[in-house]
């Protein structure tokens, strides 16, 4: 495991310019006192002075590795540009369910996805690497159902001032069975029709699970064409979030689907939005002359 200097340490300690692989280790009590360990990337920017940098946690599509946000260019690149550490943990196959239940037949690693994010990834980058300890400092940003897990994590655990959300899934009572998005949700929470407020405690556009989202900046974006998660989720998510007064930056693109073509696009634009609000609440700078 690679430890490193924490939060208010120096961040020339880190190896910079590259991504660095870091195995992480869950407690036994987050893990039904078994071994839990994961992998994840990290990529620390050049140049960074003494002062600690925003964290930018990125999430994987469904069963999907870290390794595939090595293959886009623009996050190393908006990561150096702004001063920006980036991590990259391997989530696989979960949907950031909050706990496994009797009917759990899939199981991406011992502990819940929304835990391991929010009890394992977020205290272990705070602690080893020179990152900011602030919400607004602290953005994370997902696709397809890494999206959902953008706006799950910020709900569970709101310690972050920004997220994005591409393609993502947030109500799970609009799936129909026949679909797949409906089947890998089903897999982790049983049968809908047998468990149903267990499928709303693990949803999104919940009443009780909105006031984190009051304190961040939100960017949502879905394509109109998208016949693997439909923009009716999106849909459902604006509303839920008019109804209570949130402010989010919505955007449909009609004719896109479900791929990185799309996606491509709307990263940088979520990149963009996430520098304006770090320029926004970029805190003083401290020390003498």
């Amino acid at each position: 495991m690679l430890a490193l200097v924490g939060g208010a340490g120096d961040a020339r300690a880190a190896p910079q310019g590259r991504w660095v692989e870091v195995r992480l280790r869950a407690p036994a009590r987050l893990a039904a006192d078994r071994p839990a360990t994961g992998r994840m990337l990290v990529y620390v920017p050049p140049g960074l002075g003494k002062q600690p940098a925003p964290l930018l946690i990125v999430l994987n599509g469904w069963n999907g590795t870290a390794d595939e946000w090595k293959r886009h260019p623009e996050v190393t690149a908006f990561a150096d540009a702004h001063g920006v550490i980036v991590a990259a943990p391997t989530v696989g196959r979960t949907v950031y369910e909050s706990r496994f239940y009797p009917e759990s037949r899939g199981r991406w690693g011992p502990v819940p996805g929304a835990v391991w994010l929010g009890e394992v990834v977020l205290p272990h980058l705070r602690a080893n690497f020179p990152v900011r300890q602030d919400r607004a400092g602290t953005a994370i940003l997902g696709n397809s159902t890494g999206g959902r897990g953008a706006i799950v994590v910020s709900q569970r655990y709101p310690q972050f001032g920004f997220a994005a959300s591409l393609s993502g899934t947030y109500d799970l009572g609009l799936l129909r069975p026949t679909e797949g998005e409906y089947k890998i949700h089903a897999v982790v929470f049983g049968p809908r029709a047998r468990h149903r407020q267990r499928w709303v405690d693990e949803d999104c556009v919940v009443d009780a699970r909105v006031t984190p989202l009051r304190a961040m900046t939100l960017y949502l974006a879905h394509g109109g064409a998208d016949k693997v998660v439909g923009v009716s989720q999106l849909h459902s998510m604006e509303a839920f979030l008019a109804r209570h007064g949130v402010q989010a930056t919505v955007v449909v693109d009609p004719a896109a689907g479900h791929d990185w073509k799309f996606w491509g696009t709307q990263l940088a634009r979520a990149l963009a939005a996430l520098a304006r609000a770090l320029e926004a609440t970029r805190p003083p700078p401290t020390g003498g002359r």
